[in-house]
Order: structure tokens, then C-alpha cells, then sequence
């Protein structure tokens, strides 16, 4: 392909009333036909959401995107990156409070939340600091969910990310989605999957697709009426066609895939495996059952410690 996009340097600079440095960059392909926003929720999704002070510059020479990304995306994408992105959402607290519960409170959050509400009574404590822990003690659960979701992305041959921008602005809508509306967003998210899963799509690809796919399909279930379970079957088949790819030739390591798709089985909402619950365990190659095994009974624990009793069964 030509040399017709845009290459964008982005630096950030400041976030929370702190200088940064050195600072954390990242390289964007850009089309010229790209808007505005599409480059700002570029930089957002790269950054993190981060509140922030960052500097573009665009480079001289324009570059070939099939060249630098391996694919032609719809929007803009970061190519390269270096640095560090601080810790916008103080992901650090989360080992705090692990560590407090484990240490002081026989490993239950219940009982270091029950503590903190006490001491919302207490006139010597911080009433803010106090308030400020119990909602972060509500995000800590919720994390465990959003773990499931992109948390293991990073292990793929090919981040799924590269093809969840597609239908991300299908799935992740303000307001509910009533069941009528339901079939329409349906066909747009099924359209998108259709385009993209394209003859010659090598097998690193595709299971980055799907499995992009999967966490879009949960997306829209959180946001929709599915009375009539059109979203489920959409799910039910995608899901079929995801265990079906041959992970094993993209080179992942089944650490990563069984970690993944494990976090998927356990934090399912919706009953996607109903009356298939042993249909991703079939496909587990010889030699790789004890390692499944592992990482469920590790889940577990983990459930057990949060008081995710129904998810560890």
C-alpha cells in the first residue's frame, strides 16, 4: 500500500498536577480522512483515560499502515510506544487492600469493609479517606469482572484491541438498548465480524478477531434486553467458532490462553454455557489438563477470598 497516512508522536507530559519525565510517548498511524475525536480516542485508549497534558507532532514523512501495523484499521492506532503510563485508576491500592485482608482479616474483603464502615462513625477518622477506600473496595470486585473481559490481552500474538476498536462504538452505548433495538445493533456488531473475518485472515489474526469479539458481545449484553436472546445465540456462535480456531499454530503460550479463557468461563454472566459447560474443557490438548486444572482451582481461591461465592463452584 502507498505512503498516504499520517505518522503522530504523542507525548504526555503531565497528569494529575504532576510533570512527567522523562515522558511516555506513543507513535500513531492516522489517516487523513481520520476526524479529530477518532484521534482523541486514539490517545485516550493508549494513555489510559489519562487526565492529562500531551504533545503531537506530526512526522514529515507519511507511512504505509499495512506496513507498520500488519493490518488496515478503521481508526487510528499506536504503532510504537515507550514509557511507562502512570497509574491512572492507583491500581497499586489494589494490592493494599489484598494484602490487608489477607494479613488482618482472615482474607475477607467482607470484613475489612465491615471495619471501614465503622469507622465512618468515628469522629478522629477521616471520614473522606474512609469513604474513599469503601468505593475503592466496590471497584476491586468489579476488577476481578474486567480482568476476565481484556486483562489478558497482552499475551495475544495479535491484541485483540486491534480489532475491538471496530465494534466498540456499537457495544459500548450510552443509555439501555431496548429489546427492539436490540436486533439492530445485533446486525451492525455480526456486520462488522463479517467484514473483518475475511478470506486469507491468517490464524494469529482471527483469534485476535474472535476473541475481540467475545468481549464486545459481553459488552452489548450488559447494555441490552435480550428477551428474545437474539444477543445470546449471536454470542452462542461466536463463541463455538472462537474454541474451534487452532490456538496452538499462533504460537500463544497455553498459559496465556488457558488463563484467558478460564477468567472467560468463571466471570460469564449471561449462562453462555448452558448445557455446554464441559465444551471448552474438550478442546483441551494432552498434556495440558493438569494446567487447566491449576488455574481453575487458583480461580477459585480467588473467588472464595472476594466472596464470589457462585463463581467458584
Amino acid at each position: 500500500m502507498a505512503r498516504t497516512w499520517l505518522s503522530i508522536r504523542v507525548d504526555l507530559v503531565a497528569g494529575r498536577g504532576k510533570d512527567l519525565w522523562p515522558r511516555p510517548g506513543r507513535i500513531f498511524a492516522a489517516s487523513r480522512t481520520h476526524t479529530f475525536k477518532q484521534l482523541a480516542d486514539a490517545i485516550d485508549d493508549a494513555f489510559a483515560r489519562w487526565d492529562r497534558a500531551h504533545l503531537c507532532t506530526v512526522g514529515r514523512e507519511r507511512i504505509d499502515p499495512v506496513g507498520a501495523l500488519g493490518i488496515l484499521p478503521d481508526n487510528p492506532l499506536p504503532y510504537w510506544g515507550w514509557g511507562d503510563i502512570p497509574d491512572q485508576y492507583r491500581r497499586r491500592w489494589d494490592l493494599w487492600f489484598c494484602a490487608v485482608a489477607v494479613a488482618d482479616h482472615g482474607a475477607s474483603l467482607d470484613q475489612l469493609e465491615e471495619l471501614l464502615i465503622a469507622g465512618l462513625a468515628e469522629r478522629n477518622s477521616s471520614r473522606e479517606g474512609t469513604e474513599s477506600k469503601l468505593s475503592h473496595l466496590a471497584d476491586l470486585r468489579v476488577c476481578l469482572v474486567r480482568r476476565s473481559r481484556v486483562g489478558h490481552w497482552d499475551a495475544f500474538p495479535v491484541n485483540p484491541e486491534v480489532y475491538y476498536r471496530s465494534f466498540r462504538r456499537n457495544v459500548e452505548v450510552k443509555g439501555f438498548i431496548s429489546e427492539s433495538r436490540s436486533f439492530g445493533a445485533v446486525r451492525r456488531i455480526l456486520g462488522r465480524l463479517e467484514s473483518l473475518d475475511k478470506a486469507g485472515l491468517g490464524v494469529r489474526e482471527r483469534l485476535a478477531l474472535y476473541r475481540a469479539f467475545h468481549t464486545a458481545g459481553l459488552e452489548l449484553a450488559d447494555r441490552a434486553d435480550d428477551s428474545c436472546g437474539n444477543v445470546g445465540d449471536m454470542r452462542r456462535d461466536a463463541w463455538h467458532s472462537y474454541l474451534d480456531i487452532d490456538w496452538q499454530a499462533t504460537g500463544m503460550l497455553p498459559e496465556s490462553y488457558w488463563a484467558d479463557l478460564c477468567d472467560l468461563v468463571v466471570f460469564e454472566n449471561y449462562g453462555l454455557g448452558f448445557r455446554e459447560e464441559t465444551l471448552p474443557w474438550s478442546h483441551v490438548p494432552a498434556g495440558q489438563a493438569d494446567l487447566v486444572e491449576g488455574l481453575l482451582l487458583a480461580l477459585e481461591a480467588e473467588c472464595r477470598a472476594f466472596h464470589l461465592d457462585y463463581r467458584s463452584y
